[in-house]
């Protein structure tokens, strides 16, 4: 994969790919948990999202497997929602009590996700539209560029990693980009945007990736940058 693909790629699969040996298995972990946090809303036992903040804080090290199977074995416990892969609420459950916890238990994230992006999908578009029709195929494609920003978000651009100069990780900085953090308040990224330009921040790019619309998610790439983290 060229920089050019990388920028304008849009089906994730590649771009997982392409990390499949050298992105951060952290990182590769809070993307799989981005993805079911698209469909959290159709997870009707709080056992199920529980399950999934467990993966996020694994990734984070703020939990270890012995807990994460504890967590896991109460999702395993709650009811499957009735149906099956027609039923987007059953899809949802599916990735958070059987195929997220796997993420913890094996180094290969990238293959795994790879496994699930259908699924994902199936859970996101539901049965609004039959299988391969166009509405369907439009709704496949929305997602697949969806995840590639989640992906970009993530990841930023591996081919040209931006420089963060030790000056502009000041204690109001780091503050605010821990609270975003730790409750995903991304919305407040506009703000860091000026605590950085107060700090001497004079970068372009992690100016505009403060200030853009699109969707950021834990392990964005300039939140670990500024908090120091993998």
């Amino acid at each position: 994969m060229t920089e050019v693909e990388w920028l304008n790629c849009i089906d994730p699969d590649p771009m997982v790919r392409f990390l499949w040996e050298t992105g951060s298995k952290r990182k590769l972990r809070l993307f799989a948990a981005a993805c079911c946090r698209r469909v959290s809303h159709l997870l009707t036992d709080a056992r199920d999202l529980a399950n999934l903040t467990a993966i996020e804080q694994f990734a984070d090290g703020l939990i270890l497997m012995d807990r994460v199977e504890v967590i896991e074995a109460e999702a395993l416990a709650a009811p499957m929602p009735e149906g099956s892969w027609d039923n987007p609420a059953f899809n949802a459950a599916s990735i958070a009590k059987y195929l997220l916890p796997n993420s913890c238990r094996h180094d290969d994230v990238a293959g795994l996700i790879l496994d699930f992006f259908m699924i994902i999908f199936m859970a996101v578009a539901g049965t609004q539209a039959r299988i391969n029709s166009e509405a369907w195929q439009a709704a496949w494609k929305a997602e697949q560029r969806d995840e590639c920003l989640l992906i970009r978000d993530i990841f930023g651009n591996p081919f040209r990693p931006v420089a963060f100069l030790p000056a502009w990780r000041t204690p109001t900085a780091v503050a605010i980009a821990q609270t975003i953090y730790d409750d995903r308040r991304f919305e407040d990224l506009d703000i860091l945007a000026d605590a950085l330009e107060e700090a001497g921040c004079n970068d372009a790019e992690i100016l505009a990736h403060c200030r853009q619309p699109a969707e950021h998610v834990r392990g964005c790439w300039l939140l670990d940058l500024l908090l120091g983290k993998e």
